[in-house]
């Protein structure tokens, strides 16, 4: 038997457990080869049971999909996965712009409502000032039953309630003399109440609020002066 057909007992890699072709480095991991039986004398077959390879990492691609083998017969790269605490400063990211989109909305509904108040009140005071067109659009736009829909009717106090036709009812010159006795028959000056009886409209809200004497009494027909001075 010739010098080459002597083989020696079966190595196998301590790294990944593949048997070993090569002398100086493993064909499958590249480990380097350690010959823990150089100078020591062959004593035929090994029956040492090799070494369990170690566990593989999961192969895999996006979506979990196997991947081929490499052709130079590297392991393919191991399925990836997020680092963990990863997902934790992105959840606080999308907090922090929910809560500012929230503090936005609740800045603009505060100033649309703040603006809203300012404008009823610029509207009472043009009423208040004997703007009558002012007091019928008061009286439009103020909540049913509210001190505001009540000045703007009476049309910044001045008459009974109009409902919104202060202007077509007062708005010439010719009714600031009713305004005047009308004010002074709510003050409790009888004889403004008789001429606010003689000097409106028939039937109009004026003459009935003439007639009871500014709304003290039952229909006085222009007597108020003379029945209560």
């Amino acid at each position: 038997m010739s010098a080459g057909d002597v083989t020696g007992p079966a190595r196998f890699c301590v790294s990944c457990g593949a048997q070993l072709e090569s002398a100086r480095f493993c064909v499958r991991c590249g480990a380097q080869v350690r010959d823990s039986t150089a100078g020591a004398p062959s004593s035929g077959p090994s029956s040492a049971t090799p070494p369990p390879p170690p566990p593989l990492p999961p192969l895999g691609g996006p979506g979990g999909t196997m991947l081929p083998p490499r052709s130079d017969g590297a392991l393919p790269p191991a399925a990836w996965s997020p680092p963990k605490g990863s997902e934790g400063p992105r959840r606080s990211t999308v907090a922090i712009v929910v809560a500012l989109v929230l503090v936005v909305l609740i800045v603009i509904a505060y100033s649309q409502s703040d603006g809203g108040s300012s404008d009823a009140t610029s509207v009472r005071s043009a009423c208040q000032a004997g703007d009558l067109e002012a007091c019928d659009r008061l009286y439009a736009e103020s909540p049913s039953g509210s001190s505001e829909e009540e000045f703007g009717s009476t049309c910044g106090d001045r008459y009974p309630e109009q409902f919104g036709y202060c202007a077509e009812r007062y708005g010439d010159s010719s009714s600031s003399s009713l305004t005047s006795d009308f004010v002074d028959c709510r003050e409790g000056d009888m004889r403004s109440c008789d001429r606010l009886y003689q000097d409106s409209p028939v039937d109009s809200p004026e003459e009935e609020f003439g007639s009871t004497c500014g709304d003290r009494y039952s229909e006085q027909n222009g007597e108020c002066y003379q029945n209560f001075g």
